[in-house]
């Protein structure tokens, strides 16, 4: 037989479209909510139910979703089975399902029955290159819905990810972002080039998740990886696509405006993938894979997307073409970041175990239930059998990754970086008000929040002695970006926030390297809220006093400034390591004290937080900063602008 090309490959049509109107931009189309996903409005009356009819319910509601799942994915019952076995890459589900069997078993009232899932991590998360709304979190919402409607549960998801986001301050900051009512936590850095092979940043956070103290709920620890693209099963632009085709240009099946560009199908990508696999490193690394096996009783897991997708990437629904290319803004067209396509691929095969986890808690509800109990004997019952249940689990076991210094006792974090949830420190009242200036200079452009005096939560914090803050976050760049009422002076610069300081004041503001991409996603309605808001001050602004409460006998502080995206920092912006100096409780730091990356006084390179985070500092003060004490800072000179964004201690 002589064999013979395989004939050219018409992508198909998209699996769904939009109920709106898809939104036209320069940076192209994007997908709405897909609407093939049932509304669930038959199911908000089903918490009432008694908990045979709800467990039927939600078994019917997750089976449906599961067929729908299939369906799109356009797998056989054995790929798809096997394609999940590759995702997933090291799971423990038992107690993830004794939770939702909790929830199931629990009355209308209790706490129990909201389950609240939150994502965490990069831009690949955050969905710089989609609809925030399309983001996988929310595909995932949409997804498992039904299934919690007809179990009677109430289902919260949250997107608490950003651009440039870094394992460290974020994973000392995990109860700001992610809220203390989480109970599950999905943990995505990868696009950040997992970069913590060592398992550092990840039980940093696990401990912090795991920790009663911040999570009264022991929230469950997914780590998620978040790159569907790999140079490894990237499929090729056509050559009669190149002219006047760009990727951006790849909408909705029609690859570009040249009749004769065609899907060129990659044949050899699924071997390409099985050679880098073969001799790349696993997608979770042999400290990561400890981890998860020695705090498997709180249920930990890892999901690679990825895993599966590759061996199918000759597939169009498969490929880089559908999954990075297609439907992307160009503006956020970054070969990392999945496209709307992406995202549902990566909500799908996320969701599609998660379900059958649901459904077989589900149903070892039902075989447990004695047949026919009701009213009293069946809340005893419940009561009895949900105590076998351990949900609170005994005392943390000693770090593996991590060291007693930093992961012994959880950290409190003050941050200033969105989104992140109402922090809360339990200070003592203040003699006077928080120094947060509403309204200063009549024409100096401010634009006041109605809430500013919450000072992006850290108001209790404000000494009563401190520098008062200038509220400079909705300041604009350039002349076209401001309001009309407000004049050129209103712009931030350098210039304009010297003139604050001149007046003795701090200023909470954005920092100037990720304004661009603010406004880009404001213009065309990307609908993501991550802002790196910073507490700024020069020389002239005085002295910044923050009160903190240690909990323990430590003696650390964590100190971070806003990481610039891409080591592109603003030419006037100053480092906590070098143009800074610090008081505690008025006594000056000496700077011998002041550790932080690649400093040559580093002492304890094995123990210390600092040698993994590029933008912090850490003070190891003389004694133990047990009991209130104040924290001063202040920039050295005037040229240079001090961004604070974290501070964290224990």
């Amino acid at each position: 037989l002589i064999a013979t090309a395989p004939p050219p490959f018409s992508p198909p049509a998209p699996g769904w479209a939009t109920t709106e109107a898809l939104e036209t931009t320069p940076l192209g189309f994007i997908e709405g909510p897909d609407p093939s996903t049932p509304s669930c409005a038959a199911e908000t009356m089903t918490k009432q139910h008694v908990v045979g009819e709800r467990l039927h319910d939600a078994i019917k509601a997750i089976d449906a979703t599961l067929a729908s799942i299939k369906q799109k994915m356009d797998l056989e019952e054995t790929e798809l089975e096997s394609c999940m076995k590759r995702a997933y890459l090291q799971v423990y589900f038992a107690p993830i399902r004794n939770k939702l069997k909790m929830a199931l078993l629990s009355a209308p009232s209790s706490s129990w029955r909201t389950y609240t899932v939150v994502f965490g991590g990069t831009s690949v998360t955050a969905g710089h290159d989609n609809k925030y709304n399309e983001s996988h979190p929310f595909v995932f919402e949409r997804l498992v819905k039904c299934a919690f409607a007809a179990a009677g549960l109430n289902l919260v998801v949250r997107n608490a990810a950003m651009g440039f986001n870094q394992g460290l301050p974020y994973s000392l900051c995990a109860a700001a972002h992610y809220g203390r009512d989480t109970d599950l936590a999905v943990w995505e850095m990868g696009a950040m080039g997992n970069a913590d092979p060592m398992g550092f940043e990840d039980e940093l956070a696990m401990r912090n998740f795991f920790s009663p103290q911040l999570f009264p709920r022991r929230p469950h620890f997914f780590l998620m990886g978040g790159q569907v693209s790999r140079k490894e099963i990237w499929d090729s632009i056509p050559k009669v696509c190149e002219n006047g085709c760009r990727p951006e240009h790849l909408l909705h099946g029609d690859l570009c405006p040249v009749a004769t560009c065609v899907y060129q199908r990659c044949m050899d990508c699924p071997k390409r993938w099985e050679r880098i696999r073969a001799t790349s490193p696993a997608p979770v690394s042999l400290k990561q894979s400890q981890l998860l096996a020695m705090y498997q009783d709180y249920g930990t897991g890892a999901v690679h997307p990825l895993e599966c997708i590759g061996p199918l990437s000759d597939r169009w629904q498969f490929s880089a073409t559908r999954l990075v290319r297609v439907a992307k803004q160009a503006r956020y067209a970054k070969p990392w970041h999945p496209g709307p396509y992406g995202h549902q691929m990566m909500a799908m095969i996320f969701s599609y175990r998660f379900l059958q986890e649901f459904k077989k808690a589900a149903q070892e509800l039902l075989q447990a239930k004695p047949i026919g109990m009701v009213g009293e004997a069946a809340r005893r019952w419940a009561d009895s059998y949900s105590s076998t249940f351990n949900l609170t689990h005994g005392p943390l076991p000693a770090p593996l990754a991590c060291t007693n210094k930093m992961c012994g006792t959880p950290s409190v974090c003050a941050t200033t970086l969105e989104p992140h949830q109402k922090m809360s420190y339990n200070m003592p009242p203040k003699e006077k008000g928080p120094g947060v200036v509403r309204q200063d200079l009549a024409d100096d452009g401010a634009l006041v929040w109605g809430k500013t005096d919450t000072l992006l939560g850290w108001a209790e914090l404000v000494h009563p002695d401190s520098s008062p803050i200038h509220d400079m976050r909705e300041y604009c760049t350039e002349q076209s970006d401001c309001p009309e009422e407000l004049s050129k002076q209103g712009m931030f610069s350098l210039a304009k926030l010297q003139e604050v300081a001149h007046r003795g004041m701090w200023a909470v503001g954005m920092m100037e390297n990720t304004r661009k991409a603010v406004k880009t996603a404001v213009n065309y309605h990307n609908g993501y809220p991550d802002r790196k808001y910073t507490l700024m001050g020069v020389a002239d602004s005085g002295w910044l006093k923050l009160r903190i409460d240690g909990l323990t006998p430590n003696n650390i502080i964590v100190l971070c400034e806003g990481p610039c995206e891409h080591s592109k920092c603003a030419s006037f912006q100053g480092y906590l390591s070098t143009d800074a100096e610090f008081t505690i409780d008025d006594k000056p730091v000496d700077p011998s004290l002041v550790q932080f990356k690649g400093h040559s006084n580093m002492k304890v390179l094995a123990a210390d937080i600092i040698q993994y985070a590029d933008s912090c500092v850490q003070i190891d003060w003389t004694e133990q900063l047990y009991g209130m004490h104040t924290l001063g800072i202040r920039a050295k000179d005037n040229t240079k602008v001090l961004m604070l964004a974290t501070v964290a201690w224990f």
